[in-house]
């Protein structure tokens, strides 16, 4: 019994190997905003198409997930699947697969290269602040470009060296893209010797580089210091000028403010004087008639009574 179910396993193990999904082209490379087509040959499985699917290996993750970026066409045999207006985004590996009773087959995948029309890479040179330590650590970091299709190297002065370069994302959501790095690092008297320092990347025969001279970056820091000073000075400045005026304007308040009671007492004096010349003017007028008309002396003093 044990002999019989041992061979039963054996053939049906041979049976599911026997059937296979046939996948091609191993690699597909366009440009962007071509399209891309797929062949999933299932005829060893099922004749239909209707019930194939795709997946996509995630780059960042590389885990398989079922994409809708492929569709097939239903009419063809074998089946064929399609990446219309195809971007650089829909890079990457594919599978396809289909389910025939309780059994998943998969084919072999097939890698996607999707790159622009004419890349141009994008190209940053990072460098250290200051020089005093051994060595001195470069870095370039490319973008725009698939790594898989990228060169790159440095030059410092007259020498060609290769660095240790690596490719990563700059997110891990749908919209990151992918970059290459190149790191290397040199004796600190390689770089300030070196009259220039060069990172290069080579694409579809094309060279396209970012450099750096040591000249340049003196000449950068004295206008960077001459820029502050100057603008140091300015601000010292203004902030004078704006004192002077704020002190001028309450000069001018303090001014204002004493001279109407200056006025008023001014005023008041000269009343009270006047008040006081009235007053002797009057007495005088009585002491007057008094001496000379006894008779006329009575209406004086009413008079003077009534002033008062």
């Amino acid at each position: 019994m044990a002999h019989k179910l041992a061979l039963l396993c054996l053939f049906a193990l041979q049976s599911v190997s026997l059937l296979a999904i046939t996948q091609y082209p191993a690699v597909v490379k366009v440009f962007c905003g071509e399209n891309v087509s797929l062949t999933c040959d299932t005829a060893d499985v099922l004749s239909v198409c209707d019930s194939l699917l795709w997946f996509k290996v995630d780059q960042r993750s590389a885990e398989l997930k079922m994409t809708t970026a492929v569709y097939t066409d239903q009419s063809q045999k074998p089946c064929v699947g399609f990446i219309y207006n195809a971007s650089v985004a829909d890079s990457g590996v594919y599978y396809c697969s289909i389910k025939h009773s309780v059994m998943f087959y998969m084919g072999k995948g097939s890698t996607v290269i999707v790159t622009e029309c004419h890349p141009r890479p994008i190209v940053t040179l990072y460098v250290p602040d200051t020089d005093t330590r051994p060595s001195v650590s470069l870095q370039c970091v490319v973008m725009g470009v698939v790594p898989a299709e990228a060169r790159v190297f440095w030059v410092i002065g007259e020498s060609e060296m290769t660095g240790w370069t690596e490719s990563s994302w700059t997110h891990t959501n749908h919209m990151a893209k992918e970059y290459t790095r190149s790191h290397i690092s040199i004796p600190s008297q390689i770089w300030m010797e070196a009259q220039n320092v060069e990172c290069v990347v080579e694409v579809d025969g094309r060279r396209v580089s970012k450099s750096i001279k040591q000249g340049s970056k003196q000449l950068c820091s004295l206008l960077l210091y001459l820029c502050s000073s100057v603008a140091l000075v300015v601000i010292i400045g203004f902030i004078v000028a704006l004192v002077y005026v704020n002190l001028a304007g309450r000069c001018r308040m303090g001014t204002r403010s004493i001279q109407p009671h200056s006025k008023r007492h001014n005023g008041g004096r000269r009343t009270e004087n006047k008040h006081q010349e009235h007053q002797e003017v009057q007495y005088a007028r009585v002491e007057l008639t008094s001496n000379r008309q006894p008779g006329s002396a009575t209406l004086n003093k009413n008079v003077l009574n009534v002033s008062e």
